[in-house]
């Protein structure tokens, strides 16, 4: 009985492996060259794989349409998100020295009492 006991819990725990990694840890399938044809062909892809449509102004923001209209390599602009924390690194210090005049209306006119 604790042999087929293991046996079970052996199998269980593979099949929960499988699932664990198929959830968590799968990769995207490339897409063929029959959904990189159009950018229809390649949000029926998009839809299939990930369950939501990529809007087609995105594709052709993020992907090289070539003159027949099929879908090329990945154009590699980074994202939104990226491009906002690059500035705020380039721009969050200023390494530039500043000479600062403030005006004192009364300086001239002022009385040293003693």
């Amino acid at each position: 009985m604790a042999s087929g006991s293991s046996s079970r819990h052996a199998k269980m725990t593979s099949t929960l492996q499988d699932l664990r990694y198929e959830v968590e840890g799968a990769e995207a399938p490339s897409p063929t060259a029959a959904d990189r044809s159009n950018i229809a062909a390649y949000q029926k892809y998009f839809t299939g794989y990930y369950g939501g449509i990529m809007p087609e102004d995105e594709i052709r923001q993020l992907y090289r349409i070539s003159s027949s209209g099929a879908v090329g390599e990945w154009l590699g602009h980074p994202f939104a998100n990226q491009a906002i924390q690059v500035d705020l690194e380039r721009f969050s210090i200023v390494q530039t020295p500043a000479f600062a005049i403030f005006p004192f209306p009364n300086a001239l006119n002022h009385r040293c009492d003693t």
